[in-house]
């Protein structure tokens, strides 16, 4: 360390430091650690009690336009002077919070072994430090209390069936007056169900995001933008005056022809680029732009009456043909094949499923879906 600097004034307030950033430098690099930490030994983990922050490390070349941008993120004031006495200044996040007993261990959300609906599995062991009577409260709801857990056999991983749309955050642990989070975790973060947002999407969405190579947000404002000019257009004519606009047919099988392949090359494009880590491969194969999400929401887009069964099937066909056309083999460089295999085989057995949900009608597309399977498959063994 060269020097300690205050940091140059920007305001008449005065209050203790609440640093949010971090800079490293060298005579070639910057870097800068930007997050929740406070520049205090609880607040960077330093000790027992830590606190949960999040943080992110940017790093770049002084030289490059990042590595300058990143020296600029803090205005450096007077120097400090090397006798200047050293003070730990008190956390303003510091809170006093009671520990959660050793006795309650992960808390994590899964499928139900029963039904395959959502559920808690609260891991509970019997320790020292158990209360004498505790309760779990999701919401307003106490899903599980110690009485109940002894008389069902004190089981080390109790399941609690979930009732509510949405996966919870936390559950609330309280013995006596206490009262403390147990936060929920997720073994398989790529099992989760989609939240609210990607729930609205429609597959034209995510088809149009891979042709166009846009973000998700970016096409749902336009999508936006275009109906509320519509929405506007049609207030002020009722009808439109355009002869070529009123004969042109917007879902012509040529121009949605066009927009399949497009989206499903992209599609390809994403899935066949090497993955580092089975991770990735399981976040690429499971995310929003990936044929399992498509599929799905392509399925969804019939059941709701949007598009025909043919125009689906097909569709489906057609992304499991993407699957198989992809060369697993250089994605798989880097990973345990074997493990990287299991997964794609996985997903086309969901695939299947989906397929499964469209019938057996028109028998000639049905025929071609199974076929596409089967196709998909042989692609993997080979």
């Amino acid at each position: 360390m060269n020097d300690v600097r205050q940091l140059q004034q920007i305001d008449n307030e005065i209050r203790s430091l609440h640093a949010k950033c971090l800079l490293v430098e060298s005579d070639e690099w910057v870097a800068a650690l930007v997050g929740s930490s406070n520049h205090t030994i609880a607040g960077l983990g330093l000790t027992q009690r830590r606190h949960r922050e999040m943080n992110v490390w940017l790093g770049a070349q002084r030289s490059s336009a990042e590595g300058k941008a990143l020296l600029e993120l803090i205005q450096l004031g007077e120097r400090v002077p090397d006798d200047a006495e050293e003070i730990e200044p008190k956390d303003e996040d510091e809170a006093v919070l009671p520990a959660l007993p050793a006795c309650f261990g992960v808390c994590a959300v899964a499928r139900h072994p029963d039904d395959e609906s959502w559920a808690l599995q609260l891991g509970i062991a019997p320790s020292d430090d158990m209360p004498e009577s505790w309760k779990i409260m999701l919401g307003d709801r106490t899903v599980l209390t110690r009485c109940k857990w002894v008389a069902e056999g004190s089981s080390s991983r109790a399941m609690v069936a979930l009732r509510q749309d949405t996966l919870p955050m936390y559950v609330l642990v309280t013995w006596g007056e206490v009262a403390v989070p147990w936060a929920v975790v997720a073994d398989d973060r790529h099992g989760l169900p989609p939240g609210p947002t990607l729930s609205s999407l429609r597959a034209q969405h995510l088809l149009d995001a891979l042709a166009t190579g846009r973000s998700l947000s970016q096409v749902l404002r336009e999508e936006l933008e275009r109906k509320t000019a519509e929405s506007d257009a049609d207030t002020k004519t009722g009808i439109e005056l355009d002869p070529l606009k009123r004969h042109e047919v917007q879902g012509s099988l040529s121009r949605k022809g066009r927009a399949l392949a497009a989206s499903l090359s992209a599609m390809q494009r994403r899935l066949d680029r090497p993955v580092v880590t089975a991770d990735t491969l399981r976040a690429r194969l499971a995310s929003p732009l990936g044929p399992e999400f498509v599929a799905t929401k392509v399925i969804e887009a019939y059941e709701a009456g949007q598009q025909t069964r043919a125009e689906i099937m097909f569709t489906v066909a057609e992304i499991v043909l993407t699957v198989g056309r992809v060369n697993w083999a250089r994605v798989f460089d880097y990973i345990d094949r074997t493990e990287g295999y299991a997964m794609v085989k996985e997903t086309l057995e969901r695939l299947d499923v989906l397929r499964g949900r469209l019938g057996n009608e028109p028998a000639d597309l049905a025929a071609y879906a199974q076929r596409a399977i089967k196709e998909a498959h042989e692609c993997l063994a080979s």
